[in-house]
């Protein structure tokens, strides 16, 4: 029995491609050569989605980073006595955001990808943004794992059911807080 990387070797090392080379095939495993061929695309496709949601969350990870490091820079210049404790703690947050740009170029991101991203997160330092980079990268880390079929986590669905949770309620303080203002 011949085994089906051979018969697929095979089949394209013959130019003329007769067909008189697939009937001489026989399946291994019982799986017929078009059904394996099917079965490896799928199995591509399904590698190059997981790829480029590994890529997504490196990006929206190091996006958040940049984030959080450029509000440890703004608190260490707001404040004219900084503490030796924020100065290490904004350099740090800085050699974090560096590390996880990176980690993304090295997983496949493009640069004007990454560096598009962290000057929209350096730009955008208000809580909600926070609360939205944050969520985006447990979404991001949550499709991954689903993706590459391992059972996810109970502690990262929490997580993300906690984020959500905190968008809604900040939501739900904005709108009152119009109510009010619109009826006093």
């Amino acid at each position: 029995m011949i085994l089906m990387e051979e018969a697929v070797a095979a089949f394209q090392s013959n130019a003329r491609g007769s067909s008189s080379i697939s009937r001489r095939i026989k399946p291994s495993k019982g799986i017929n050569l078009k059904k394996w061929v099917k079965e490896k695309k799928q199995r591509r496709k399904e590698e190059e989605r997981l790829q480029k949601a590994e890529v997504y969350a490196a990006v929206s990870i190091a996006e958040l980073a940049a984030a959080l490091a450029a509000i440890a820079a703004e608190n260490t210049e707001a404040s004219e006595t900084a503490s030796l404790t924020e100065t290490a703690v904004a350099s740090a947050a800085a050699l974090v955001t560096a590390h996880c740009g990176r980690v993304a170029e090295a997983i496949g991101a493009k640069r004007e990808q990454l560096a598009s991203a962290l000057n929209a997160a350096v730009a955008s330092t208000d809580t909600n943004s926070i609360i939205t980079l944050t969520a985006a990268a447990v979404t991001c880390i949550f499709l991954i794992l689903s993706l590459s079929s391992n059972t996810t986590c109970a502690c990262l669905a929490k997580l993300l059911e906690h984020l959500r949770n905190i968008k809604k309620q900040k939501l739900a303080n904005k709108k009152s807080r119009a109510f009010a203002v619109a009826i006093s």
